[in-house]
């Protein structure tokens, strides 16, 4: 099995270790890890715990005992004069020697969530957008995985429409998954898809026979609901399913800029 480079930003708030937790319960053992701090020169006034030898210190700790000295590394990096946060993420991501395949964010810094929950912190979105990565955004607890002796099994849902970003999300979720994880691949069709092309099958029916006959998977085929979005949609199901993990396709900064 390929070795991946799994990197996760932490800057010393619950939001940020939950997703160092997310990335060390996806690192195989074969797999990098890479913990990094965006620290400010000169806020010398912050908490001990948000100080940035502190949170080094810290990491170096939690992963000593789990992970092989060649195969974890924990890196302060201090911004530029003028630079941002999420400038500084993107830039340490996307100029790295090795390259990362999967970078972990929590959904929002030490600020903590937005009033609106559909807003994502702005170093996240951007990193998001503009890193040359997948990302994965950590939203709920891991504790049920963090804190097992034994690895539990993991729900992962791909969101496919027949286009190649949605099929990245589906070969990117087989990449982070374990083999005993359950991988759920939905695809939401409209009416017009309902409609049989010459060979006298459905748009529903291709996506089922093209993941069924990639042999990882169980397909779900659902109806697109009147008056809901697909987002909401595609949330329903995931709630409903008890999914851990929804992977999408996104179109990235290109499609950000154009709006």
């Amino acid at each position: 099995k390929m070795a991946k480079k799994i990197t996760v930003g932490v800057d010393g708030s619950e939001i940020a270790h939950m997703a160092y937790q997310c990335a060390a319960y996806l690192r195989k053992p074969e797999d990098k890890i890479d913990v990094f701090h965006i620290s400010t020169p000169g806020k010398d006034y912050l908490p001990y715990d948000l100080q940035p030898d502190y949170i080094k210190e810290n990491y170096d700790n939690l992963l000593i005992s789990s992970v092989p000295e060649d195969r974890r590394t924990v890196t302060i990096v201090e911004k530029k004069t003028g630079q941002s946060t999420k400038g500084a993420v993107c830039e340490y991501i996307n100029n790295a020697d090795e390259k990362t395949d999967f970078l972990v964010v929590g959904c929002a810094g030490r600020k903590g969530p937005k009033t609106d929950p559909t807003i994502l912190g702005s170093t996240t979105d951007y990193s998001l957008r503009a890193a040359h990565c997948s990302c994965i955004i950590v939203k709920k607890k891991m504790e049920k995985f963090a804190e097992a002796e034994e690895r539990s099994k993991a729900k992962f849902m791909a969101c496919v429409d027949g286009s190649d970003n949605s099929h990245k999300a589906y070969t990117e979720a087989c990449r982070i998954a374990f083999d005993t994880d359950e991988l759920i691949i939905l695809h939401i069709y409209s009416a017009e898809e309902a409609e049989v092309n010459d060979d006298g099958i459905t748009k529903a029916d291709e996506i089922t026979k093209k993941y069924t006959d990639l042999g990882r998977g169980t397909v779900k085929i659902v109806e697109k609901m009147g008056g809901t979005s697909i987002s909401k949609q595609i949330l329903q199901v995931a709630t409903d399913e008890e999914v851990d993990f929804v992977v999408v396709g996104a179109d990235g900064m290109g499609a950000y800029l154009n709006g």
